[in-house]
C-alpha cells in the first residue's frame, strides 16, 4: 500500500499531491486572468474629425496623431502614436 503524507490546510487534510495540483491549478487561473487584464486594456473612442473653425472635414483620409501631455496646458508629452490609412 502507498504511503501518502498530508498536509494541514486549514480544517481540510489533503494529500501532499493534491495541494500541489490545486496550488498549481489556482497559479494558472491567475496567469490566465492576468492576460485577459492586459488584452482588454485598450480604449475606444468615436469622433467627428473638424476643421479649425469647426466644420467638419471631408470624407477621405486622414493621419492623426494622439498625445498625452504630463498638464492640460502645455506640458511635456508622455505618450505619441500616429494612425495613419
Amino acid at each position: 500500500m502507498k504511503n501518502l503524507t498530508f498536509s494541514n490546510f486549514g480544517t481540510i487534510l489533503m494529500p501532499t499531491s493534491a495541494m500541489r495540483y490545486l496550488l498549481f491549478t489556482a497559479f494558472l487561473l491567475l496567469c490566465t486572468q492576468l492576460s485577459v487584464l492586459q488584452a482588454q486594456a485598450s480604449l475606444s473612442i468615436q469622433g467627428i474629425l473638424k476643421k479649425s473653425n469647426g466644420v467638419a472635414v471631408e470624407d477621405g483620409i486622414y493621419n492623426v496623431t494622439f498625445k498625452l501631455y504630463t498638464a492640460p496646458n502645455g506640458g511635456t508629452a508622455i505618450w505619441t502614436e500616429t494612425q495613419s490609412s
